[in-house]
């Protein structure tokens, strides 16, 4: 079994042409220890997964130094900025990113219920339904923004963003070999 490990860290280089595809950029064996995925083969769920957390980390921090009375206004653009939004495409992005970000808290605070719960009851797979329930919900948040998104931007602008998204999330996307327990438990060596 393969897990795949984000490192979602800021991405500095730019792309001469961030539209259009490097012609020799080609895909990395996950054996290599790098690349998981090309940028245009990567699930579009995970990587606006990924996009969304940093997202809206970028803007919880955001509040977060607006509230200690601090200039806000770097953070609060950074993405408008990396992919040249206007004010319209940004308000959009946002307002997806809100909604994730709503379901995903209250998916959080449900998960924390039902772990403490699951520490201590008999009857275990209703629980662990209820736990997969909600990680499915996660992900059709992000599905549903992703529609969103494509829909108030159109067509042509949405694929410019989403691959100027993909370059910024995906070389940071790593296959990590199982854990040895992983492993073990799946009937690995």
């Amino acid at each position: 079994m393969v897990l795949l490990v984000a490192l979602a860290a800021p991405r500095a280089e730019a792309q001469p042409n961030p539209i259009q595809p490097n012609p020799t950029q080609r895909q990395v064996r996950p054996s290599e220890g790098r690349a998981a995925f090309s940028v245009r083969e990567a699930p579009e769920n995970l990587v606006y997964r990924i996009f969304f957390a940093e997202f809206i980390g970028s803007q919880r921090a955001a509040d977060q130094r607006r509230d200690q009375g601090k200039d806000d206004a770097e953070l609060r653009t950074l993405f408008q900025r990396r992919l040249r939004l206007n004010e319209f495409e940004h308000h959009s992005l946002v307002s997806a990113a809100q909604t994730v970000a709503a379901v995903w808290d209250a998916n959080n605070r449900s998960r924390q219920e039902l772990s403490a719960k699951l520490r201590l009851a008999q009857d275990k797979p209703p629980l662990r339904a209820k736990l997969a329930e909600l990680a499915q919900g996660d992900e059709t948040a992000v599905a549903d923004a992703v529609v969103q998104l494509r829909s108030t931007l159109g067509a042509g602008r949405f694929a410019e963003m989403d691959w100027m998204i993909r370059v910024h999330v995906v070389p940071s996307l790593k296959v990590a070999p199982a854990s040895r327990r992983t492993a073990t438990a799946t009937g690995g060596q």
